[in-house]
């Protein structure tokens, strides 16, 4: 009966050390994200009188642990899930206005590029949101 008793109290603490793990992931996933796609907003990599190239966003930890959002509290798991579908449908948008997308950059001419930064702004207010609402409190 003891070695039951260890058991779960080993399982809760392996559960909320996953929580804390998959919660700092994400929220520096976003809050790097955020602060990239201010970068890109204010310095494109490369902006000619026709041809803006932006770099892609790629989300790597989110996209490994998307899984476990249901370890999160509700509100967290629903702050990430949008900060995820943001990120999917500004891509989809992205390369839809695109003149060329490879692995790294997306390339835009001018006017699309004034549509791609409206998308841009309005993600980067879904993702400071989510980072707001993901953010650890600091001990």
């Amino acid at each position: 009966m003891g070695n039951a008793w260890l058991g779960r109290k080993q399982h809760k603490y392996e559960q909320a050390e996953r929580r804390r793990v998959i919660e700092v992931g994400i929220y520096e996933e976003f809050r790097l994200f955020s602060q990239s796609l201010k970068a890109s907003l204010e310095n494109p990599v490369s902006k000619n009188h026709k041809i803006v190239a932006i770099p892609r966003l790629l989300p790597l930890v989110v996209e490994r642990l998307i899984q476990d959002l249901g370890l999160l509290e509700d509100k967290k798991a629903q702050a990430a899930l949008n900060g995820v579908m943001t990120l999917k449908y500004l891509e989809i948008r992205l390369v839809v206005l695109a003149l060329d997308a490879n692995e790294h950059y997306l390339t835009f001419d001018y006017e699309s590029y004034e549509y791609a930064l409206v998308e841009y702004e309005k993600a980067l207010q879904f993702l400071q949101e989510t980072v707001t609402t993901l953010e650890l409190e600091h001990e």
